[in-house]
C-alpha cells in the first residue's frame, strides 16, 4: 500500500519564514481487512521556500520550484506570523500521478483563523501560523507553489469568501446518542476543539447514512480535529469503509473495498448531478437511519395501516404504530369500504428529514353523494398526528366511481428539495394528479376511453438521469390490455405525461438500477398472459432506463422456464403478482423479489393449491438474470411454518434493508395465512446471505391486526 502524503506549504511574508511541510500518514498496521486498524502515525518534514526579496523597489514573489513528493491529495499554504497576514495570492499547481501532467495554477482561499488556535495537541499551537483552506488536488506526486503580490507592494490581508446560502434541505442525521457516543470521555468546549472525541464533524457510511460526529451539535459552529494541520475551519466529513481491502475473497465475489469504492463513486456522481438538490428518498420516519415498514389492511373496516420501525436486529413490532381515519390528527371519517391504505408510499414531503406517508383511499365517498370518488391522505412523520394534508379529485373529472388514490407514489419531481405526491384514478378512463405543495398541483387524463381501468400500480425513479424524479405507472385498460406510462419530472414543469411504452403492463411495478449504469430501471410483474402476453404462469420484465427514457435494448424477461429459476411455468401461478427492488448482496446492482401467490405446492403427496412462493432474482451488469436465483416457500428448509391451501405466500413483497446493515432484507406477505388473518415473514440477509434460520413471523399477535384482516396485501416500501 502506498503511503499517503498531505502537504502544507509555507509561504514567505514580511518577517516570516517559508517552508513546505509534508504530513505523511503511513499505512495502518492492524489485522485483516475486515478487522479494525490502528491509527496511522503522522510525521512532518520541512523544505524551505526561496525567500521573497526586493530589487529596484519591486517585491519578488516567493516560490517553491517544481518538487517531487510522495503521493498526496491534499495541500495548503501556511506561514509564520498569522497576525501579519499574507501579502498577495497563494497559488499551487500539482503533477498528476496517473498522467504525469502538471495542472494549471490554482488560487488558495485563506482561512480567517490561524492554524492551531485552540488545538493544544498540534505542534502549531505553540506558534500560531496563518493558513489557507485545504485544497484537494487528487493523487499527485509533484508540487510547485508561489505567492504573487497583487501590485508589488500591497499589505492587505486576504479575505475569506462569503459562503453562498444553502438551498439543500437537511438530510436525516443519526445523532450521537443513537450511535452511542461516549460523552463521558469528551472534555473542553466544542468551539475550541473538544478532547477525547472523534475528529470529523460528520461520518457517512456506505449505505449513505449520515452520523453526527464531533460533540457540540450538528447545527452549531464546532471546531474539528480531522486532518493534521487543517482542523481550524473546514468541515470534516469521514467516509466509513475499507478502502485498502484484501486480495483474498470468495470466487466471483468482489472485495469489500471494491464495493465501498463503487458506492463512494456513486455518491460523488450524485453530488455532481442535477439531482444533488433533490429530496433524498427515505422510508425512515423515526430518524434513526433505518428504513421502516408499512403494512396496510385496507379491507378491515375503513382500512388500517401499521407502521413497523426497523431496528438493528430486526423490525421492532413492540414500537409499532397503528392508524386509521379515526386516529388523532387523521382527516376524514372511518367509514366501512373506504379502503384507506389500498396504496401507500414513503417520502420526505415536507422536507424536515423524516419520512412522511401518502395513503390512498379509492373507496372514499364524497359529501355530495358520489360513491367511491376516492381521496389521498398525507401524514407527516414522525408523529403522523398534526398538519395532515389531503388530495382530492379535481372538479373537471367525473367523480362517480373515480377511485382516486388507487395507487400512490412519492418522489421529488421538480427537484426543489421536497418530495411530491403522484396518484391515479381508475374510473371513467382514468386520470392522474401530482401535488407539489398546497394549492400547487397538475393533473390530466390517462386515456380517452370512458371505461374503467384496473390494477394500477406506480413507482418512482430517475429513468433518464436528468436529476428529477420520474413516475412509471402500470394498469390494465378497459380492453383488458396491460399498459405502462412514463411521466417525466422536471424543474420547470414538475411532472408531465410523456408516452405509453410498447412494452405491455402488468399488475405490479418497482424501480431501481438493476444493471448499475446510473439510470433507474423498472421491473414489471406480468402474472397473466391475457393482459401482458406473458409466458404461462407469469413473468417479470426488466426495462432499462437511458438518457432518452426507457429503451427495449437490453430488456430481460424472467419466468419459471428461465435457466436457473426453480419451478415450472404453469398457467395460473401468477408469477409477478408482486415485485420489489433492492440490493440484497450490496454489490451495486439492484435485485428483484417477486411473488407467485397462486403457486401450487405438493407436500406429503397432497397438492396445496395457491400456497404461494417467492423468487429472488439477481441484478448484474447485463441486467436481470435467472442465474443464482433463490426460491422460497413455507416448505423451504428452515422457513418456519408449512404451506397450506390458499395461504398465498408472496401476495406482497418488500426487498428493503430494515436493519441498517446495508443489505436488503426479504419481507413476504401471506394474506391467506390462518384462514385470512394473514401474516408477514421477515427473512434477514446478514452480510448478503439470505438466512432463513433467523426468519420471523409478524402476525396478528405481534402487530395487533384484526381477525380476517388479510395482513400481507400491501407492503411499503
Amino acid at each position: 500500500m502506498k503511503r499517503r502524503a498531505w502537504l502544507t506549504l509555507g509561504a514567505v511574508v514580511v518577517g516570516g519564514a517559508g517552508v513546505v511541510t509534508y504530513a505523511v500518514a503511513s499505512p495502518g498496521s492492524g489485522p485483516a481487512a475486515d478487522g479494525p486498524r490502528t491509527k496511522r502515525p503522522v510525521d512532518a518534514r520541512d523544505v524551505a521556500l526561496s525567500a521573497a526579496g526586493s530589487g529596484s523597489g519591486t517585491r519578488k514573489p516567493a516560490r517553491l520550484a517544481p518538487t517531487d513528493t510522495e503521493e498526496s491529495s491534499l495541500l495548503g499554504v501556511s506561514w509564520t506570523g498569522a497576525a501579519t497576514g499574507l501579502h498577495g495570492t497563494a497559488q499551487v499547481r500539482t503533477r498528476a500521478v496517473a498522467t504525469g501532467e502538471w495542472t494549471g495554477w490554482r488560487n488558495l482561499a485563506v482561512s480567517p483563523l490561524p492554524v492551531g488556535q485552540g488545538e493544544p495537541s498540534e505542534p502549531s499551537a505553540r506558534t500560531a501560523r496563518g493558513a489557507s483552506e485545504p485544497l484537494r488536488v487528487g493523487p499527485s506526486d509533484g508540487v510547485e507553489a508561489r505567492v504573487v503580490a497583487a501590485d508589488g507592494s500591497s499589505t492587505a490581508a486576504a479575505v475569506a469568501p462569503t459562503p453562498l446560502a444553502s438551498t439543500v434541505k437537511r438530510p436525516p442525521i443519526v445523532s450521537r446518542a443513537r450511535w452511542g457516543a461516549a460523552e463521558s470521555t469528551v472534555t473542553g468546549p466544542p468551539e475550541t476543539a473538544c478532547r477525547g472525541d472523534i475528529g470529523p464533524h460528520f461520518l457517512v457510511d456506505t449505505c449513505g447514512r449520515i452520523f453526527e460526529g464531533r460533540a457540540g451539535g450538528a447545527d452549531l459552529s464546532v471546531r474539528g480535529d480531522h486532518t493534521y494541520g487543517f482542523t481550524g475551519d473546514p468541515v470534516g466529513i469521514a467516509v466509513l469503509g475499507d478502502f485498502e481491502g484484501t486480495t483474498s475473497t470468495a470466487a466471483g465475489r468482489p472485495t469489500r473495498a471494491a464495493v465501498e469504492h463503487s458506492r463512494l463513486a456513486e455518491v460523488r456522481r450524485y453530488a455532481a448531478s442535477p439531482a444533488r438538490d433533490s429530496a433524498i428518498p427515505t422510508a425512515d420516519y423515526t430518524g434513526d437511519g433505518v428504513s421502516d415498514l408499512v403494512a396496510a389492511t385496507p379491507k378491515t373496516g375503513s382500512g388500517w395501516i401499521t407502521l413497523v420501525p426497523g431496528g438493528v436486529s430486526a423490525p421492532v413490532s413492540a414500537s409499532k404504530l397503528r392508524l386509521n381515519q379515526a386516529s388523532p390528527g387523521v382527516p376524514g371519517a372511518a367509514e366501512s369500504g373506504d379502503q384507506w391504505g389500498a396504496a401507500t408510499a414513503w417520502g420526505d414531503i415536507n422536507g424536515d428529514g423524516y419520512a412522511d406517508l401518502a395513503i390512498g383511499a379509492p373507496g372514499e365517498d364524497d359529501s355530495t353523494g358520489h360513491k367511491d370518488r376516492g381521496a389521498v391522505t398525507i401524514l407527516y412523520g414522525p408523529g403522523f398526528d398534526t398538519d395532515a394534508d389531503t388530495m382530492a379529485l379535481g372538479d373537471d373529472y367525473n367523480p362517480n366511481s373515480a377511485r382516486f388514490g388507487s395507487t400512490v407514489a412519492v418522489g421529488d419531481f421538480n427537484s426543489d428539495g421536497r418530495a411530491d405526491v403522484f396518484t391515479a384514478a381508475t374510473g371513467t378512463g382514468g386520470n392522474w394528479a401530482a401535488r407539489f405543495d398546497n394549492g400547487h398541483e397538475v393533473a390530466g387524463d390517462l386515456t380517452t376511453a370512458t371505461g374503467s381501468l384496473a390494477y394500477a400500480d406506480a413507482t418512482t425513479g430517475d429513468f433518464n438521469r436528468d436529476g428529477s424524479t420520474d413516475v412509471a405507472l402500470t394498469y390494465r385498460d378497459a380492453s383488458g390490455a396491460g399498459k405502462i406510462v412514463w411521466f417525466k419530472g422536471s424543474r420547470s414543469l414538475g411532472l408531465t405525461k410523456v408516452s405509453t411504452l410498447t412494452v405491455k403492463g402488468g399488475r405490479s411495478i418497482a424501480a431501481g438500477d438493476v444493471n448499475g449504469d446510473g439510470y433507474d430501471d423498472i421491473a414489471v410483474g406480468q402474472p397473466y398472459t391475457s393482459e401482458s402476453g406473458a409466458t404461462a404462469g407469469g413473468q417479470v420484465t426488466m426495462v432499462l432506463g437511458s438518457s432518452t427514457g426507457f429503451t427495449t435494448t437490453g430488456m430481460k424477461t424472467i419466468h419459471q422456464g428461465t435457466s436457473g429459476v426453480e419451478g415450472a411455468a404453469e398457467a395460473g401461478d401468477a408469477f409477478g403478482t408482486s415485485v420489489s427492488v433492492g440490493d440484497f448482496n450490496a454489490d451495486g446492482y439492484a435485485d428483484v423479489l417477486t411473488g407467485a401467490p397462486n403457486e401450487d405446492i405438493t407436500r406429503d403427496g397432497k397438492n396445496r393449491s395457491n400456497a404461494g412462493a417467492v423468487w429472488l432474482l439477481k441484478g448484474t451488469s447485463s441486467g436481470l438474470t435467472g442465474t443464482g436465483s433463490l426460491s422460497l416457500s413455507q416448505d423451504s428448509p428452515n422457513v418456519p411454518g408449512a404451506t397450506e391451501t390458499d395461504d398465498k405466500f408472496g401476495s406482497a413483497v418488500s426487498l428493503t434493508d430494515l436493519t441498517g446493515d446495508g443489505y436488503a432484507d426479504l419481507t413476504i406477505g401471506t394474506e391467506g395465512e390462518d384462514t385470512g388473518n394473514g401474516t408477514l415473514l421477515w427473512v434477514p440477509v446478514p452480510n448478503g446471505t439470505v438466512t432463513t434460520t433467523k426468519s420471523t413471523y409478524y402476525g396478528l399477535t405481534q402487530l395487533g391486526t384484526s381477525t380476517g384482516a388479510r395482513l400481507g396485501q400491501v407492503l411499503t416500501p
